[in-house]
């Protein structure tokens, strides 16, 4: 069994598991687990496009992407079909 002088403190390294709760103060971004330290971006590039969005943990991600004009093409639909403005539209 490991025990620690809690007058004083300690730094634990390395993996170790916790059959029990810990309990005392935890410090740095640990002690909130709710925030990356450093937000990332995501972000869309090429035929579909979107902005950069930030994402540090503690919200969703929603991008809103567009598609290049001339980006689609009826050899890159599975069946030659287009659906605009409800109305199906056969492409040879």
């Amino acid at each position: 069994m490991w025990t620690a002088d809690k007058a004083a403190a300690t730094t634990i390294r390395g993996s170790w598991t916790f059959p029990n709760t810990i309990t005392g103060s935890i410090n740095g971004n640990v002690a909130a687990a709710t925030a990356l330290q450093s937000a990332q971006n995501f972000a869309l590039s090429g035929n579909v496009t979107a902005p950069a969005v930030p994402f540090d943990g503690t919200a969703d991600v929603t991008l809103s992407a567009t598609i290049a004009n001339g980006a689609v093409t009826t050899a890159k639909l599975a069946d030659g079909r287009i659906v605009a403005n409800r109305q199906l539209i056969f492409i040879k």
